[in-house]
């Protein structure tokens, strides 16, 4: 048991809180990660680095040390500045429940119902020379208060837990969704729409009989069309509710959707 589990104030309110929303049965929980532990702190460590090793082989020059300085002002403080800063906020915590989630930070408890909230998504990829990096993630939620609910992939694990809120929002709001749609209505995710005979990407309606297959990614997505030769590409960094957007279209689609694997 760690130190942070072992904190039996906050594991009390938590429960509390979770049983007073309704949360349902615990199923798992996150820490915040320390620096060295997420990609971001890797990258900047290892990156800082290859910069000063070559500075240092040489001849002790003032050129050297300044450049030493820098580099390791620049790569050393944010690092030191979060390990001290984590050591203070060792009481953060992602919970996810059967039907919502709690997010414990800053001595603040919030609360999330999957049946309520909306979700946005903001996933940026980093890349060097055409590698990949590291990927940050932002997700903006609706807590039981109505207010907005920010949580960042500085929780560990993050691309595990963001696939899990969104298809757990997915799943619960899918059957209303569907019902709307039978009704007559659409359904709005920020720039994009789905309605029952039409899909609205990036301004563009297309009817689902004109789509052949629709590609999507976690920050993509690729249409094939009939009577077309070259696919259109829709990029985007924020949508809203993707999880319940790409049950959507698979439902709709009726065959035609591919998805990938990670949200």
């Amino acid at each position: 048991m760690t130190r942070r589990e072992s904190d039996p104030e906050l594991l009390r309110q938590i429960g509390a809180a979770a049983q007073q929303a309704g949360l349902g049965e615990h199923r798992t929980r996150y820490w915040w990660a320390p620096p060295l532990n997420n990609p971001r702190g890797m990258t900047l460590l290892v990156v800082g680095s290859l910069w000063v090793s070559p500075l240092l082989s040489r001849p002790v020059q003032p050129v050297a040390v300044i450049g030493c300085s820098l580099v390791l002002a620049i790569v050393a403080g944010p690092i030191v500045g979060e390990l001290l800063y984590g050591a203070i906020q060792r009481s953060r915590r992602l919970d996810l429940f059967e039907h919502g989630l709690t997010v414990a930070r800053r001595g603040e408890l919030r609360v999330v119902r999957y049946a309520d909230t909306s979700v946005g998504q903001r996933l940026v990829e980093h890349r060097s020379r055409g590698s990949l990096l590291w990927t940050s993630y932002r997700y903006t939620l609706t807590d039981t208060a109505g207010r907005q609910c920010t949580v960042t992939g500085r929780f560990e694990r993050p691309a595990e837990w963001g696939q899990a809120i969104q298809q757990a929002v997915a799943q619960t709001q899918l059957p209303a969704a569907v019902a709307a749609i039978s009704a007559g209505q659409r359904i709005d995710f920020g720039k994009f729409w789905i309605s029952e005979q039409q899909l609205c990407l990036g301004g563009a309606v297309w009817s689902w009989s004109e789509i052949l297959d629709l590609y999507i990614a976690k920050t993509s997505m690729r249409l094939v069309l009939k009577d077309r030769f070259v696919p259109r590409t829709v990029t985007f960094r924020w949508t809203t509710n993707y999880g319940l957007f790409v049950a959507l279209a698979e439902r709709y689609a009726r065959g035609r959707t591919i998805v990938a694997t990670d949200c």
